[in-house]
């Protein structure tokens, strides 16, 4: 595997199971993972609006947190030409309406992800064969099970899955406990689970939070069975 750039290249896939790779109906009965609950929960597109507060540097959390989201499935930073104007039409999406605030949402979506490319993990991504945004229905002990895991990747051998988390947290968070507190282990170990029956082996996992005291939080999960 050469270091290609990511941007405009192709990359081949040892491991292209079908199921895995092209887009998933969900069936109804399945139990959805938090990620699919909150997105079939928000309203449809374009028939609201987010009302901007006096003073407020920049759009709700949500919409930053799926502004980045957004930019990550696409693989867009603000390094490149263009990365306000390719964001801008998913913020009116998202509801926000006035310019001044559009800009400032777009700006803090911005700097999270400038922060994110200047961590080793950004480069060791930017390198590998990616999958953005895997849709999965499994049957697990009987259970119907689906989801969206945020990234999977593939590099030394081995398969890889990462998580995205945009909280923003204080520097001296204790990061397992904020983990646990919002149930992000069980999520984690879910998506774990469903891509080992895709894929026929468990991926390694890591959470990865954006926005802890102004830096990037890595925890790798211990995916044994």
């Amino acid at each position: 595997r050469g270091n290609k750039e990511a941007e405009g290249w192709e990359k081949e896939t040892p491991l292209s199971p079908p199921a895995l790779l092209a887009p998933l109906t969900l069936a109804a009965a399945a139990e959805a993972d938090p990620k699919v609950r909150e997105r079939e929960s928000q309203p449809p597109p374009r028939v609201w609006r987010v009302v901007p507060v006096t003073q407020r540097p920049a759009g709700p959390a949500w919409v930053v947190g799926s502004l980045v989201h957004t930019a990550l499935r696409h693989w867009r930073f603000p390094h490149r030409d263009g990365f306000e104007d390719f964001l801008r039409p998913f913020a009116l999406e998202a509801g926000l309406t006035d310019p001044e605030e559009i800009r400032r949402t777009i700006a803090e979506t911005g700097r999270l992800l400038a922060r994110f490319r200047a961590h080793p993990l950004w480069t060791e991504l930017d390198r590998a064969e990616r999958h953005h945004e895997v849709p999965y229905a499994v049957e697990v002990d009987g259970v119907p099970r689906s989801g969206i895991v945020d990234l999977l990747y593939w590099a030394d051998g081995e398969w890889r899955l990462v998580e995205f988390k945009t909280d923003e947290l204080r520097a001296k968070v204790d990061l397992e406990a904020h983990i646990q507190e919002k149930g992000y282990d069980k999520q984690v170990r879910e998506y774990v689970t469903a891509m080992a029956h895709l894929l026929g082996e468990r991926p390694r996992a890591l959470l990865v939070f954006l926005n802890v005291g102004g830096q990037v939080g890595v925890v790798t999960f211990d995916t044994a069975p």
